[in-house]
Formats: structure tokens, C-alpha cells, sequence
């Protein structure tokens, strides 16, 4: 599937995609469960990415989905506790 997008929509999407990069670097910095340590904190200049290309991006169409194949049946043992080992 082709989308022709004019100037000014390809600049809107680069936007979004910069914009989604800096609040991720954010959460890097900020968040209880960031995986960076307190010193790596402090060297932090941001995470690495490629330049955006539109010509890499592609678009999804959603499908629905059965609910008997999102059924998950598990086999577990547990313990007198209920818990599975």
C-alpha cells in the first residue's frame, strides 16, 4: 500500500517521532525502574537511533481475533499453597 504524503505531513510524523524519542530519554532519566544507574545517569545524553527515513515505517491494519484462540491453557504443578513452581 502507497500513502502520498505532502511536506508538511512528513515534517508532522518526524515531530511525533522526535517527540516520542524525548519522552522515552525522560523516562530513562526519571523513572523508579529506569535500568540506568545513578552515575549513568549523570553521563546520559541519550539513547542511540538512527535518523527517521518514512521509507521504513509501515502501517498495520488491526484484525479480530477469536476469543477461543486468546484461550491460554497452562499445565503447572504447585504446591499445597496454591503456588506454581
Amino acid at each position: 500500500m502507497s500513502v502520498n504524503l505532502s511536506a508538511q505531513s512528513y515534517l508532522d510524523l518526524e515531530k511525533r517521532w522526535t517527540a516520542y524519542r524525548h519522552a522515552r530519554e525522560a523516562l530513562y532519566l526519571s523513572h523508579t525502574q529506569s535500568p540506568l544507574t545513578k552515575p549513568q545517569k549523570l553521563r546520559f545524553t541519550g539513547l542511540p537511533y538512527y535518523h527517521y527515513d518514512y521509507e521504513l515505517r509501515f502501517e498495520v491494519v488491526p484484525v479480530e481475533i477469536p476469543p477461543e484462540l486468546l484461550e491460554l491453557q497452562l499445565k503447572h504443578r504447585s504446591d499445597s499453597s496454591g503456588a506454581i513452581r
